[in-house]
């Protein structure tokens, strides 16, 4: 699956220029030298810093883009392949020179460091001096030429005589990068010169198969003497893969590509099979048209882009198959609703919005492949939610997979709902449920609206509760909301200074009437010294409840829509 996302990257019509348009030079202090007629001249000296939150550096389009084809050749492809044995000079070819900042002062940089890098760039075979590493840099030296001595000596000159007396400060902890720009000379070039002979894991894995080189791929991909068990050494060639060079340079520049989009915030990368196209997203963003093909989920890690999840999407629609209808069931007033997203809902991606934030409170998101020990949310209950749901959500609302939610909301959303009424926040559940029962609708079908339901019940429990006469209860609906009703008010008449909503969960976990009826008797027993004789709202609901008996199992939403309403004993007369 991955080889066929890199064949889709390779049949981009630039890549290239897809690199580099995409590339973010580090914080640092760029100097780009010109070549002059007696010797070299500074032409641009630019400072770039980089905005934390929009990754953004500050300077112009075209300025990035200069740095960029810079950076990008003379960079090392790691820390592990130096030029500089000391790892003091980090660029990796003679038109550049990269040192961290602190190194020009603490005394780390010296002439003979500098004197050593350009001795092994004049003459790269005392780098390769291993049979397997001059076989690969001849290949190497075959097409790029031979180096530049005479250029060489003259940037190596103007390095010793000036990197310790620049004519301008040189402050902070991130690096000074120098760039040499020369009539004839070529920055790509210069850089494969180095990229081609480190490009493979280890060349001590290569083998020459009719004049080609193939080698062990490096990129996510680890295999050295501490770890033996991933040769596989009942064969012949115990390497688990082998690729050519040609094949390498595509597959360095894939994932070089995917490290950029990491280093800018896209993480969801999605590879149309059936146009050929790549399209990057953030973390928390999806396509907005139909989609097929692969998908890969991405992180920025500390020396590479590491691929979290992949998987081939057969049929990604990012328009419900049907409207949800996001609705208020407990008449509330425009503001408690604003900014809530209530109305038809169309879209995944406007539901996935809704869903974090009205659920998870923002966690879901941005904790989707976070590891369990590194997950920064207090609440026990909300993490525990997160961690269950976010897998099969997370399927879902990138991959259009449907498999699994209706069960998990069900279970979750009850889950994170009893939670929040534990915690004191009423409201919080009110927009919680009526998401829950939106959801329910949408996956279980249906054509009962109970926001009509919630309010025949509601009326009608209002009338009965006002009259003088005998009434009854009619259904195990409106049973269950008037229970959810007296709990509610039982729990107000607590003493305590602050009302304890987690008092009602242990109701929830009834599974018989009876034990229900006892439950409530119990509270009766503890706060009937508080309630007036002649209350006859709550005398007519206390007989209600007390005198009926359901004929099917705790209903648990209509409990809950009841215990989370305006209670209608305080109501003021003539509300509704």
């Amino acid at each position: 699956m991955l080889q066929d996302c890199i064949d889709i990257f390779a049949k981009c019509s630039d890549i290239d220029k897809m690199i580099l348009d995409t590339y973010t030079p580090a914080e640092g202090t760029y100097l780009i030298m010109e070549e002059s007629h007696d010797g070299f001249k500074q032409k641009e000296l630019i400072e770039i810093k980089q905005d934390r939150k929009t990754k953004a550096v500050n300077i112009t389009e075209d300025e990035k883009r200069r740095i960029s084809y810079y950076d990008y050749y003379c960079k090392l492809l790691d820390m592990n392949k130096p030029i500089d044995k000391k790892k003091i000079i980090q660029s990796n070819n003679y038109l550049s020179f990269w040192v961290k900042k602190e190194s020009l002062s603490n005394g780390k940089l010296t002439n003979e460091i500098i004197d050593a890098y350009y001795e092994i760039l004049s003459n790269p075979y005392k780098k390769y001096s291993k049979s397997k590493d001059k076989e690969l840099y001849a290949v190497v030296e075959k097409a790029v030429g031979d180096v530049n001595q005479e250029r060489l000596q003259i940037i190596k000159s103007w390095i010793k005589d000036n990197i310790f007396k620049l004519p301008f400060e040189i402050k902070g902890k991130d690096y000074l990068k120098i760039f040499f720009v020369c009539s004839g000379a070529s920055f790509e070039k210069e850089g494969s010169r180095y990229i081609l002979p480190n490009i493979f894991n280890k060349n001590e894995y290569n083998e020459k198969i009719n004049d080609k080189i193939y080698g062990l791929p490096n990129e996510n991909f680890s295999l050295d003497n501490k770890k033996p068990y991933l040769k596989n050494n009942i064969r012949l060639q115990s390497v688990p893969t082998l690729v050519d060079i040609n094949q390498i340079m595509i597959r360095k520049k894939f994932f070089d590509y995917l490290w950029n989009l990491a280093s800018s915030g896209k993480s969801n990368i999605y590879f149309n099979n059936q146009t050929n196209r790549i399209n990057p997203f953030d973390y928390k963003t999806s396509p907005t048209s139909d989609f097929r093909g692969y998908y890969l989920r991405i992180r920025k890690d500390k020396n590479e882009a590491a691929i979290l999840d992949m998987d081939m999407i057969t049929s990604f629609k990012p328009g419900l198959k049907k409207p949800v209808l996001y609705i208020d069931l407990f008449g509330n007033d425009y503001k408690k609703l604003e900014g809530h997203g209530y109305g038809y809902i169309t879209t995944l991606y406007e539901l996935r919005d809704i869903v974090n934030r009205e659920f998870f409170f923002d966690k879901l998101a941005t904790n989707f492949f976070t590891e369990p020990g590194d997950l920064s949310i207090d609440d026990g209950v909300l993490k525990e939610s997160v961690l269950l749901a976010r897998s099969t959500l997370f399927n879902w609302f990138y991959k259009g997979y449907e498999s699994g939610v209706s069960e998990l909301v069900d279970k979750v959303s009850l889950k994170l709902i009893r939670n929040s009424i534990a915690n004191n926040e009423l409201l919080k559940a009110q927009h919680q449920f009526n998401l829950r029962v939106a959801l329910l609708i949408y996956f279980k079908g249906g054509c009962i609206n109970m926001a009509d339901v919630m309010k025949e019940i509601r009326d009608t429990l209002r009338d009965k509760l006002n009259s003088r006469d005998y009434n009854s209860i009619s259904s195990d609906h409106e049973y269950y909301y008037a229970v959810g009703q007296l709990i509610r008010f039982f729990i107000s008449k607590s003493k305590s200074n602050e009302k304890k909503h987690s008092l009602f969960n242990p109701f929830l976990n009834m599974k018989r009437d009876n034990a229900l009826k006892e439950k409530i008797a119990s509270l009766f027993k503890k706060y009937n010294y508080d309630i007036e004789e002649d209350s006859f709202r709550f005398n007519n609901l206390y007989k209600l409840v007390i005198s009926y008996v359901p004929k099917g199992d705790v209903n648990q939403d209509y409990m809950i829509a009841g215990y989370i309403s305006n209670n209608l004993i305080y109501e003021k007369k003539g509300a509704n």
